[in-house]
């Protein structure tokens, strides 16, 4: 008698059946998610800055009835470093760039380290741990990216 093994190729492997969300670590959601939160907070203040500069200007601190110009000229030169950032992000998030965006995120920590020095020089102590806890959050993603995907391969030999 001979032994008959059953043809396995057909039937579907239940065992391996993994979701989409479940293929994830937890760290890849936590650096995306800082991803999508500098897109949206950097477009929200680049448009807030160019369309409201006076809103704009109260969110950080400067209280003034009036915009003069230098006033001005800083909320549009904000605006224009928050919409390229936003923009430059949202196009490597699209294209599924991680290396990109592992080079793109410092930058964005980069930039609320700076702020967060000076709204602690400027003493504005309401706006320092917004972009504190934002350069932290960034620095975290780009970190965990160039971890995950080094920008320089690494040569075996």
């Amino acid at each position: 008698m001979t032994n008959i093994v059953p043809d396995t190729t057909l039937v579907p492997d239940t065992t391996r059946h993994i979701t989409l969300a479940g293929s994830r670590h937890a760290g890849w959601w936590l650096a995306h998610g800082a991803i999508v939160l500098a897109i949206v907070t950097s477009a929200a203040f680049g448009v807030l800055s160019l369309v409201a500069a006076a809103a704009f200007l109260n969110i950080v601190g400067v209280r003034t009835a009036q915009v003069d110009a230098s006033a001005q000229v800083f909320a549009a030169y904000t605006g224009a470093r928050e919409l390229a950032l936003a923009l430059t992000l949202l196009v490597l998030w699209v294209l599924r760039a991680p290396r990109g965006l592992a080079a793109v995120m410092p930058f964005a920590a980069l930039a609320n380290g700076f702020d967060a020095g000076h709204a602690l020089l400027a003493q504005r102590w309401f706006q320092l741990p917004g972009a504190l806890l934002f350069a932290i959050v960034y620095l975290a993603a780009a970190l965990w990216l160039f971890k995950h995907y080094p920008l320089v391969e690494s040569r075996k030999r």
